[in-house]
């Protein structure tokens, strides 16, 4: 039997969808936001971005969902809105993700890290599970949707394997790219093992993450017009259209 999800067949369904619990998705979010702080609680139609960001998460194939943030006191708000949904909250360096990425996988004995942004509250659970059942069943070190974005920002997932954490956590680098984790990886991908899946299109404009203020707008309208569940990212495309159009 072939199960095809885009470009993506596996050929044997429920060896795919078992190797899928080895993964373990790790929502990244603090407080401190340079361009907007506090945007993880910020509300969206009655429900703060960090949970609209679980939600999807857990509508995901993904079996085990983690809320990652810092140890320090700014973001114990971050932790106490994980429990307050039932959701683990791992707690590691501030800046140093890849070495917060890395305990995390340790600790629970993950083999790999689907890793999404706290500030996507519509990701596509779509994308986690093509993300996660190419990352169970090609051995590569990332799977990615980012390094030839075609797809919006907000809906961006990667695909982690353990042993890619310890190879970069034992790397000389900079502040810069311990904090961004993948950024060495894709300065420098022709010394890993990589696979990018693209959306058909070019969406990699498309604005459906929040960093700003006129984004958490943006988003509060879209979150106004959407039916739960919520739709996929093309149909959230196009309410961002629509808002594009009243503005």
């Amino acid at each position: 039997m072939i199960y095809l999800l885009g470009f993506f067949q596996c050929q044997d369904v429920t060896k795919c969808l078992s190797k899928v619990s080895h993964q373990v998705i790790a929502i990244q979010a603090r407080m401190g936001s340079h361009r907007l702080p506090g945007k993880a609680l910020a509300v969206l139609n009655g429900i703060p971005v960090l949970a609209w960001c679980i939600g999807q998460c857990l509508r995901s194939d993904v079996q085990d969902v983690v809320v990652t943030t810092s140890e320090c006191p700014e973001d114990d708000p971050i932790v106490e809105l994980s429990q307050s949904v039932g959701i683990r909250c791992f707690r590691g360096s501030r800046n140093d993700l890849i070495d917060r990425l890395r305990r995390l996988t340790e600790s629970i004995s993950a083999e790999k890290i689907v890793r999404i942004s706290g500030d996507s509250p519509f990701i596509d659970p779509t994308l986690i599970n093509i993300a996660s059942r190419i990352g169970a069943t090609e051995s590569v070190e990332l799977v990615t949707n980012v390094m030839k974005r075609t797809f919006p920002k907000g809906q961006s997932v990667e695909v982690l394997s353990r042993s890619l954490l310890e190879r970069l956590a034992s790397q000389d680098l900079d502040e810069f790219n311990r904090e961004h984790v993948t950024s060495f990886v894709y300065d420098n991908s022709d010394e890993y093992s990589i696979i990018n899946f693209e959306s058909g299109g070019d969406f990699g404009r498309v604005q459906l993450s929040i960093d700003t203020q006129s984004d958490l707008e943006t988003m509060r309208f879209i979150a106004g017009l959407i039916s739960k569940p919520v739709g996929g990212w093309r149909e959230l495309v196009r309410l961002r259209s629509t808002y594009c159009a009243f503005s």
